[in-house]
């Protein structure tokens, strides 16, 4: 009777579990980075995004055999045949209250959109994403050969929502570029035109207002008023407005070990490395929030969807405690101890944390110190330190147990410039401007801010510029210096005109 009565109390446990509780994660990531057509534009850059993110996942309770990886340096081509069919599998593996994530790192073009009476493209323009396998344009289907569009997409997804899964969606790609003078990044855009579309279907379409204030939804979002009822919710992540751009750039930005990176792809991990976020929306105003620390303005993510205020990736933030467990390293790493979090989470070489035997205990209960080294994108190497009176602890005697919780993160003050090419020296004026600057960075540093000159401008947080040659806009007149940012991005007008030192101002300097 016993086992009886057990196997009914067990068997009433397992039907009393919620959907949530046997929901899954699944993730789809596809990054392409290189394309069989050699005139387009290699990348670099997303094969390494796909490979943040599948980490990023990992470290959140994605299962290895649930996150499916379509990259230019994998088994799995990115192909069009390819992605299609893994958002087909995704859509008949998924049930109700399943997670599915979803990553495209690639170019982006734009195509007319056509005469179908249900495509609704406020533009004329459909935004399209570039498989390994693009061809060009196609005049009988009016369509790019092998081009996947953002209504090909939007159907995807809405069959993986119409069976109750949430879908969010990330697209670090772009459609259109700007007018730019920097070296060190790449654009994620290929233009129609090198896609063999004729100019004159090009013409006369409109363009989306810029700034998401037109309240149109981007491509694969725009179906999501007419999804069927019960469909899961939508959250869309988009790395540029459809006429912005989308770069890929060496990342971090004064990590030791850098490694072109989407721009957004970071810029979304290492916010979610400073942790949970309660929401979508939250998720997105610290991206934000990351760019304009960069002075990145040129470039406008864009957020949608029927969920925005969803907790991410499904579960409720509780409070941020920045504090890992340790381990042994193993291989060449044997004999030291290493934490899980590197500089994607904030942790830059000389870090402070303290020592905790219990993860709930305050600061002041810390056993001893350590400070980070050898600091990587997700892990960094832990060193005993002698701090707050405290000796260096032999790390050999610390518990297995223990928590390593930050006290003091490391800042930099230091400001790195860039010389303007010397070539784009023209005029007598800019000549004697580059002599002076030169000399400038050949005087020894005094105390204060840091002043940093760098050889590469694409290391440089600002970007020394003269103007441009055969600027006609007065507004670009060849009397001053520019300070870009460090994507470079220039403009001669508008809000997003950078500063400019006039000649006459440096004179006597």
């Amino acid at each position: 009777m016993r086992i009886a009565a057990g196997f009914c109390a067990a068997l009433l446990a397992l039907c009393l579990l919620t959907d949530a509780a046997l929901a899954a994660n699944r993730a789809l990531l596809i990054g392409v980075s290189t394309y069989d057509r050699p005139e387009i534009r290699q990348l670099r850059g997303p094969v390494n995004d796909v490979a943040l993110m599948r980490k990023v996942l990992l470290q959140r309770g994605f299962a290895e055999g649930d996150i499916r990886t379509l990259a230019s340096d994998g088994a799995a081509a990115p192909t069009r045949a390819n992605i299609l069919q893994a958002l087909a599998d995704l859509a008949g593996q998924a049930g109700r209250d399943d997670f599915i994530y979803l990553h495209f790192a690639g170019h982006g073009s734009q195509q007319p959109a056509g005469d179908n009476p249900g495509n609704e493209e406020s533009d004329g323009l459909d935004e399209i994403f570039l498989p390994r396998d693009i061809g060009r344009w196609d005049e009988g289907a009016a369509g790019v050969h092998n081009a996947i569009s953002d209504d090909e997409i939007g159907a995807a997804i809405d069959r993986i929502r119409a069976r109750g899964a949430f879908v969010w969606a990330v697209f670090d790609s772009c459609h259109s570029g700007t007018l730019t003078r920097a070296a060190g990044f790449t654009a994620r855009s290929v233009s129609p035109q090198a896609l063999g579309i004729p100019a004159p279907l090009l013409r006369g379409t409109r363009t989306r207002s810029v700034g998401g204030e037109s309240g149109e939804p981007a491509g694969p979002v725009e179906a999501a008023a007419r999804a069927e009822p019960g469909a899961g919710g939508l959250v869309a992540f988009f790395a540029a407005q459809t006429n912005e751009l989308a770069p890929e750039l060496s990342m971090p930005r004064r990590g030791l070990n850098r490694t072109q990176y989407g721009l957004f792809s970071y810029t979304l991990a290492s916010a979610l490395a400073d942790g949970e976020p309660a929401s979508y929306r939250q998720l997105a105003q610290r991206i934000l929030q990351k760019y304009a620390m960069q002075s990145i303005g040129m470039v406008t993510p864009l957020f949608e969807g029927t969920h925005l205020d969803a907790p991410v990736f499904g579960r409720k933030a509780g409070a941020r405690v920045r504090q890992w467990r340790a381990h042994k390293g193993a291989g060449a790493e044997a004999g030291g101890l290493y934490l899980p979090a590197g500089e994607l989470h904030g942790l830059g070489n000389g870090s402070v944390l303290a020592i905790l035997d219990d993860p709930a205990a305050p600061d002041a209960n810390a056993t001893g110190y350590v400070q980070t080294a050898n600091a990587g994108l997700f892990s960094s190497q832990l060193k005993p330190l002698a701090w707050a009176g405290k000796p260096a602890p032999p790390l050999e005697s610390v518990p297995d147990h223990a928590y390593y919780r930050l006290v003091r993160p490391v800042f930099n003050f230091s400001l790195r410039i860039a010389l303007p090419p010397q070539a784009e020296a023209r005029t007598a004026q800019e000549r004697q401007v580059y002599e002076h600057l030169a000399a400038m960075r050949a005087r020894p540093p005094g105390p204060g801010l840091q002043l940093q000159w760098t050889q590469k401008a694409e290391d440089a947080d600002i970007r020394l510029a003269f103007s441009p040659a055969g600027a006609a806009d007065a507004a670009c007149s060849r009397d001053r210096l520019w300070l870009l940012n460090m994507l470079g991005e220039f403009t001669c007008t508008g809000p997003l005109k950078p500063y400019a030192i006039d000649f006459s101002a440096m004179a006597g300097d």
